[in-house]
């Protein structure tokens, strides 16, 4: 039987919404048919790449 390739899914994480996050990928951990991989993505750590002005 052939592996099944792995879905990279990016989540956007906010410290004040752990909560929600964590809601949000266990959700999509039961619901998936075929291997994910999730990947929390904090504005903090993307280096000056997303340059958009945030509300406060």
């Amino acid at each position: 039987m052939p592996s099944q390739p792995l879905l990279r899914v990016f989540i956007g994480y906010d410290p004040v919404e752990t909560v929600a996050w964590h809601t949000f990928a266990h959700s999509i951990l039961r619901q998936s048919t075929i291997p994910v991989a999730l990947v929390p993505v904090n504005i903090r750590n993307l280096g000056g790449i997303f340059t958009r002005p945030r509300d406060a």
